[in-house]
């Protein structure tokens, strides 16, 4: 059954999606497979059975050596590692991200204590748009949210979960980039002038891969392409609007 999930995004996804370049999304796995998993299958999500009875996708693993074949259960023959992933299919996501949360004074005296305050709207930190609660239009002071704590009534974006993949990171093919939003008009410009002037021979210059690897490693650290973790790769719709605005005919899918 589709649930209702958050999912934090950094304001450069948040751009990407306002931008309609994004509709894919690359989340490393918290605990990676074993080194002795070498054989893996990716199961579940059968295309042919009613959406009640489809089991969740998962990446299911096989160890012939190592630990978890020493300690595999009793009767079986090689030892085992499953990645179900948090995201599946036909789940809506609630994308939060950071800003400023707007507040109004419950005491509307300037001279007097302002001990409670109620939150009116919100400023996103990703293209500085306002949005406000009910009629309100203003407000007396503001708070610093982390996109963690963005409340679900400020979320202006939804994403409903169309497929899911488990992979190893280096996986990704130049199409996929582009699904990620990774690709500016402004990266486009820059490669074909690049072109244009020509380039020594034997020399290349950056594709599309190597604008995803840079910005992975901006985020993750300096190895952690190299690194070439196990990944839950999503594929969605993206929807700009609350997630409680949402009406059933707007989120079907297949």
């Amino acid at each position: 059954m589709p649930r209702d999930l958050p999912i934090n995004l950094r304001d450069h996804d948040i751009r990407a999606l306002l931008d309609r370049r994004k509709k894919q999304h690359r989340i490393a796995l918290k605990q990676q497979p074993p080194a002795e998993c070498g054989i893996n299958y990716m199961l579940g999500e059968e295309s042919w059975l009613p959406i009640e009875k489809r089991t969740p996708v998962r990446r299911a693993f096989e160890a012939w050596t190592g630990p978890l074949f020493q300690n595999r259960p009793t009767g079986h023959l090689c030892g085992s590692f499953d990645i179900t992933p948090r995201f599946q299919p036909r789940d809506r996501l609630w994308v939060r991200e950071s800003g400023r949360e707007l507040r109004a004074a419950s005491n509307p005296h300037p001279r007097e204590p302002r001990d409670e305050w109620i939150s009116c709207g919100f400023r996103y930190s990703a293209d500085g748009a306002v949005t406000y609660l009910g009629g309100a239009e203003g407000h007396d002071g503001d708070k610093s949210r982390p996109s963690i704590h963005m409340p679900r009534w400020a979320s202006r974006l939804t994403l409903v979960v169309e497929q899911v993949r488990v992979e190893r990171l280096q996986d990704i093919t130049r199409e996929d980039v582009y699904a990620e939003g990774a690709i500016t008009d402004e990266w486009l410009e820059w490669r074909e002038d690049v072109r244009n002037i020509g380039m020594p021979e034997e020399s290349s210059i950056e594709d599309e891969r190597d604008v995803f690897a840079r910005l992975w490693i901006s985020l993750h650290g300096a190895d952690a392409w190299d690194a070439n973790p196990w990944v839950v790769a999503l594929t969605f719709s993206v929807h700009r609007t609350n997630i409680d605005k949402l009406e059933a005919r707007e989120v079907a899918i297949g």
